[in-house]
């Protein structure tokens, strides 16, 4: 009898560890599921996460243009506006290279009007180049030379004058003014008279030098006109009167407008058309010797196409870039072509199409924004650090 409960004891308590066992595997398996369903969809979570973000900051399109996200905040923040491209048209054009000369109507020689020894003005300065000089500048003065028999002569004449006009008027008030004249002209230094000015673009004589009767003194120029000379290649005709946009290196923002004046001899190195274009300075500080590229109105039916502004231009890796509004948030980066400059900014016959919206203002902020995204961040960079790591780790 006492063995029986003892017995029914060792079985309860087997039962109860049995029981233990399966209720602590069956814990340990839905954890197990639990977990690997949370790390499933924390992977699914974290691509979703990463595909937004991508499209969120800077991406590339389905035609391989660079695209970047700006959230409408953020436009408002840095005072982003739009302009929607109208429709433009522009004649053909043949594209000539050469240099800026002076224009010889507008350039003076000043020549000395007696001979002597040269002199500078009241202040002791003598002009030098690139000194602008007014209308009816005095430059200097010129000491006359004359021989000594010349001068004896003139101051015979002077006191003969004197003495009969003394004399019961027997020589006129007249004859004798015009005795002391003569004497003073060669006694006298005479004023050098600059009586058209311009810029001194050369010096051609030094204070205390002698100098010739009508020897050049000095070369002066203005400049607020002044002539292209472009060489036209020859298979590309031009009229003597054709229009044209002229490009001085430095100021590519700025064209100026002229019109050829003359067709003159052919270039012996290149069999090229020479081609004159008269142009006003309009404020530029533009001098001989300055290189242009000059677009010369050729025969043809008009190109259609779109002038982007000035203002939406951004330059980067040495080309000219503007953002294209694709969507509310979405901007595009697109190139511009600068081989068509006009007024207000470039001709563009491609890339662009009228009612397209550009960034006009802030353009430079958006490009900073995408810049900045492209740079790695901290974590990134460890990241592939430890990656390399581990790879030469493996290899040894």
């Amino acid at each position: 009898m006492t063995k029986q409960p003892q017995y029914r004891r060792y079985v309860v308590r087997a039962l109860i560890a049995f029981i233990g066992i399966v209720a602590v595997l069956t814990i340990v398996r839905i954890a197990l599921f639990k977990g690997a369903q949370s790390a499933n969809g924390s992977g699914h979570t974290e691509a979703a996460t990463g595909e937004e973000a991508e499209q969120k900051g800077v991406f590339r399109t389905a035609d391989g243009e660079i695209a970047i996200h700006l959230e409408g905040s953020t436009q408002r923040v840095i005072g982003l506006q739009f302009e929607a491209l109208s429709a433009a048209t522009l004649h053909p054009e043949v594209t000539a290279y050469g240099v800026l000369q002076e224009d010889p109507s507008h350039t003076f020689t000043i020549r000395a009007p007696i001979a002597g020894i040269v002199h500078p003005g009241k202040d002791g300065r003598w002009p030098d180049l690139g000194v602008v000089l007014p209308d009816g500048a005095v430059v200097g003065t010129i000491t006359p030379r004359v021989a000594p028999t010349v001068l004896a002569a003139a101051k015979a004449a002077r006191d003969r004058a004197k003495t009969l006009n003394t004399d019961d008027k027997i020589v006129s008030d007249k004859v004798l003014q015009e005795a002391e004249a003569r004497l003073a002209s060669l006694t006298q230094p005479m004023p050098l008279v600059a009586d058209r000015g311009g810029t001194v673009i050369d010096v051609l004589a030094q204070p205390d030098e002698a100098i010739e009767n009508g020897q050049p003194v000095l070369r002066v120029a203005r400049f607020d006109t002044i002539l292209a000379k472009v060489v036209v290649p020859s298979a590309d005709p031009v009229s003597d009167n054709a229009s044209a946009r002229v490009i001085v290196i430095g100021h590519e923002d700025h064209p100026l407008s002229g019109e050829s004046i003359a067709l003159i001899a052919v270039d012996p190195r290149t069999q090229g058309q020479t081609v004159l274009i008269r142009l006003r300075a309009d404020g530029f500080a533009l001098r001989p010797g300055q290189a242009v590229t000059a677009y010369l109105t050729a025969p043809g039916a008009p190109i259609s196409g779109v002038v982007i502004p000035r203002t939406a231009i951004v330059r980067y890796a040495g080309k000219a870039w503007v953002y294209v509004r694709t969507t509310r948030e979405t901007f595009v980066q697109r190139e511009v072509p600068t081989d068509h400059p006009v007024d207000g900014g470039w001709f563009a016959a491609t890339g662009f199409k009228p009612g397209d919206r550009i960034v006009t203002v802030a353009a430079e902020t958006v490009l900073s924004e995408e810049l900045k995204a492209q740079i790695p961040s901290a974590e990134e960079g460890e990241s592939a650090e430890q990656q390399e790591q581990e790879r030469r780790e493996h290899r040894q």
